[in-house]
Order: C-alpha cells, then sequence, then structure tokens
C-alpha cells in the first residue's frame, strides 16, 4: 500500500500535460487556419483588386479619343521609353514612367474602397507596348497593348499582366465586297468610281464584270476575306458586337424607313444601326452605318467610314444624287424577306443570299475611296480592347 502513494497525484500530472500538449497543439492548429484564412482573404481581395484596375484601364482606353501611340508616349514619360519590369519599387523609382491609372500623383496609387467605404487598397496600371512592337517602344502598329496593374494592400502585393487587343470590324480586301451572288449589280451611269470590288466566286465576278464597261477590277476575294463574314451566323456575331457598342440605335419596325443625313463629326465617329430599312440622304456621316433591312441612296451625301448592309443585303439609288464614301462597303444577305411584326428582322438564312446593288440612274454618281489606315482607326473607335492573355505574379 505505501508503495502505491502519490500514483493518483503522479497519473493526474500526466492527465494534464497531455491535455495542455493538446490544447497547445489545437491552438496552434486554430492560428494556422486564421492564417491561411487571412492569406487567402487577401490573396482574393489582392486579385479582385488588380483586376479592376484593368477593367478600369480598358474603360479609359475605350472613352478616350487618343490613339493607342499617343497613350503609349504619355505613359514613357520625359525619357520616351517603357520600362519592362513588373516590380512597382523600380517602376516609381528606376523610371519615370507614368501609370495609366494612378492616385492623381504617379507615386501614389488609387484608392478603392469597398461597399461599406472603407479602404480596400490601392492599385496602379502602367501601360507598354506588346512584344511584336517591342515592349518598351512608345509607338503603336496593331492595337495590341500590355496592361500591367499592381494591386497593394498592406505589405502585400499581387501583379496581373494583361494583354489587349482593340476589337474592330475586320479589315475589307476591297472598297466594295459583295459577300453572296449578286442578283443586281448596277453601276452608276454619271460617274462610277470603285477602286475594287470584292466577289467570293469566279461565277460571280463574271457576272459583275459584265455589268460594267472595261476598265473594271472585281477580284475574287474569298481567301482574303475574314472567314466571319462568309457565313450568315458569323456575320451576325459580328452584328451582335456592333449593337453592343452602338451609339445611335434606330428602329423604324419591319415596314417603316428611316431617313439620314448627317451623323458625327469629324471628332466624333459614330456606330449607328438601323434595325429595319434605311434612306442615306443629303449630309455628311462619320463612323459605321449598319443597315439591318434594304439601304437607300438620295441626294449628296459623303460617308466617312464603312457602310455595311446586313441583313437584306441590298442597295438602291431612290433618287439622283452624289455620293462619295471615303472607307468601305460591304452587303450580305444574313436574312429572309419574311419580315413581319414579330419578326422584324426576317429568318436567319443557313447560307448567304442573293444581293442587290443598284447605283444606276440618270446623273447618278458615286464613288469610293480608300482614306488611309489612321481613318479607318478612327472608325473602330468605340469598340473595346479585349483580353488576348493573362499573366499573373
Amino acid at each position: 500500500m505505501h508503495a502505491e502513494r502519490g500514483s493518483a497525484l503522479i497519473l493526474a500530472l500526466m492527465m494534464l500535460a497531455f491535455l495542455m500538449i493538446l490544447g497547445a497543439a489545437l491552438l496552434t492548429s486554430v492560428n494556422l487556419d486564421v492564417a491561411i484564412g487571412e492569406n487567402y482573404r487577401s490573396g482574393t481581395q489582392l486579385l479582385y483588386l488588380s483586376e479592376l484596375g484593368i477593367e478600369e484601364a480598358r474603360g479609359t482606353l475605350l472613352r478616350s479619343p487618343r490613339t493607342a501611340s499617343e497613350f503609349l508616349q504619355e505613359a514613357a514619360g520625359a525619357d520616351g521609353v517603357l520600362s519592362s519590369s513588373p516590380n512597382l519599387d523600380t517602376l516609381l523609382n528606376a523610371s519615370d514612367d507614368i501609370p495609366l491609372i494612378n492616385g492623381g500623383d504617379r507615386s501614389i496609387g488609387k484608392l478603392l474602397t469597398d461597399t461599406s467605404g472603407r479602404p480596400a487598397g490601392q492599385v496602379y496600371v502602367f501601360l507598354r507596348n506588346d512584344a511584336a512592337d517591342g515592349i518598351r517602344s512608345p509607338s503603336d502598329s496593331n492595337q495590341v497593348l500590355t496592361l500591367l496593374s499592381v494591386a497593394v494592400l498592406g505589405n502585400s502585393r499581387k501583379v496581373m499582366e494583361v494583354t489587349v487587343m482593340k476589337w474592330r470590324f475586320p479589315q475589307l480586301p476591297a472598297s466594295l465586297v459583295l459577300a453572296g451572288t449578286p442578283a443586281v449589280f448596277a453601276p452608276a451611269e454619271a460617274v462610277s468610281e470603285i477602286s475594287t470590288i470584292g466577289v467570293l466566286t469566279s461565277e460571280d465576278q463574271a457576272a459583275v464584270l459584265a455589268g460594267i464597261p472595261p476598265p473594271a477590277d472585281v477580284a475574287v476575294v474569298d481567301t482574303l476575306l475574314d472567314p466571319r463574314l462568309q457565313t450568315p451566323a458569323g456575320a451576325e456575331r459580328i452584328v451582335d458586337r456592333i449593337v453592343a457598342h452602338a451609339s445611335d440605335r434606330i428602329n423604324p419596325g419591319w415596314s417603316g424607313t428611316s431617313i439620314l443625313g448627317s451623323v458625327g463629326a469629324s471628332n466624333d465617329y459614330r456606330i449607328a444601326v438601323v434595325n429595319g430599312d434605311c434612306v442615306l440622304g443629303s449630309g455628311t456621316g462619320f463612323g459605321i452605318l449598319l443597315v439591318r433591312g434594304n439601304l437607300g441612296l438620295t441626294g449628296g451625301f459623303r460617308w466617312n467610314g464603312l457602310i455595311l448592309v446586313i441583313g437584306q443585303g441590298s442597295i438602291a439609288w431612290t433618287g439622283t444624287g452624289t455620293g462619295i464614301i471615303s472607307g468601305g462597303v460591304f452587303v450580305m444577305r444574313t436574312r429572309a424577306n419574311d419580315r413581319s411584326a414579330d419578326n422584324i428582322l426576317g429568318t436567319l438564312l443557313p447560307a448567304p443570299g442573293p444581293v442587290d446593288v443598284d447605283f444606276s440612274g440618270t446623273g447618278n454618281s458615286i464613288q469610293l475611296e480608300n482614306p488611309g489606315a489612321a481613318a479607318m482607326d478612327l472608325v473602330n473607335q468605340k469598340f473595346p480592347y479585349l483580353p488576348i492573355a493573362v499573366r499573373e505574379y
């Protein structure tokens, strides 16, 4: 009995030590879980901040009338060279690059707040060129840019690099493109100066040449035309993008006709969408005119940009006039002529239908001229820069 004295106390001490060790392990585990959760929350918040910086930069590029080269030249600072470093300290202290998005001073990030108005972190967005033009070059040739977003939250940072490309209507391989068999093609009787007419087949080429006195430049452009513009479904997807960014939407109804005169200005290129028939009359227009029904021409007009007749695929003079189009014309029949109050645009066709282009009429004159790449950049100005590659640091 004497040998067993104190054994209960020893056992109790052992149990207490075990519980203390278990408690310490549990506390360490809880602290570790809290730290992991905090790191996850911080990392997620930094990711959202950097993404928000990218989106704000894309919005700035979209809303501004400046060209990509003008943005790059401003971002390069006084030395005229862009930095290629993703490190914020290097960008702020070893370069004079000016962030596209900042807090009003190049050395201060833009302060972002949460839904309750509390500070949620800061973000800088630096602009540089793409690899094809050279990351450090302040001159753009392809409307592809790189956005470097640096999110700062306390002592933590997140860097996201996104390559963005300006969306634009596909380049046309001819001044006038007939994306369908020309059921009717008649040149203007007075003057018909169209540098190049593009068709999709040799049969279409022969049909157009039969109605034009030589010399005439009619080319088969099926291999040069963007594949999306060779099927009704593909063309309609491009139409959806145009409509989404339209500055002017006009709805004459399935049986009505809208009359257009002057549209936009030299410093305000527009995207006008007519969901039905349209008559383009005397005046001057700037930008893109998308007609989903039939397009009529009358009077004296000048259009600087693109005229797209995608839907019923028909153009005709409705009266005597003189027209000058500085840009391009694309005609495609993607819809059947079964329009009604319940089917305003007509039923989508499985293949391109025949197109009608009639510039004839006593004294009518039509001229299509090439305005150059810079002017066409203005035509596509209202379309956004779309992400094509993303890299995180």
